[in-house]
């Protein structure tokens, strides 16, 4: 179960960055739906939210029952100046820090997806959950970039 949900982990950024990569970069700059956020804002949240997910693993592997906070994304576009970032940067980021994790995850025992946390609105959760929630999360974006490119 545990290589599964990894590989999974793992193919779900891959699938993101290659999705980017096809698109004119000329396209990533503008919403195709007025309201919607640019290709480009799409990565760079993927981008500071693969480094919580990042964070929230490594608290959770190396404490005992850790509080996990919940993220405003709402303030991340201004205060983080998306319109001014770098794209490969953050494709870069995005997949160094699954293949990190990958590895760390990797090389664990199949116990470790059963370690607990509280998460500040869910509740009690455990890692796998957390991972589950990482695939989800870069999936229903990879099709949200694929939409605000098209």
């Amino acid at each position: 179960m545990k290589s599964e949900i990894l590989d999974n982990y793992l193919k779900a950024a891959e699938d993101f960055v290659t999705a980017a990569n096809a698109v004119n970069p000329e396209k990533l700059l503008t919403a195709s739906v007025e309201g919607d956020w640019p290709g480009a804002y799409v990565i760079h949240h993927m981008a500071d939210f693969e480094i919580h997910f990042s964070h929230r693993f490594l608290r959770i592997l190396t404490e005992d029952n850790p509080i996990i906070d919940s993220y405003d994304e709402s303030l991340y576009v201004d205060l983080l100046n998306y319109q001014a970032r770098d794209v490969d940067s953050s494709l870069a980021a995005i997949l160094a820090t699954r293949k990190l994790i990958h590895a760390i995850l990797s090389k664990s025992d199949e116990a470790v997806l059963d370690r607990p946390a509280r998460h500040s609105e869910k509740g009690n959760i455990m890692l796998q959950n957390i991972l589950q929630s990482s695939i989800g999360h870069i999936k229903n974006h990879t099709q949200q970039l694929l939409q605000a490119t098209a």
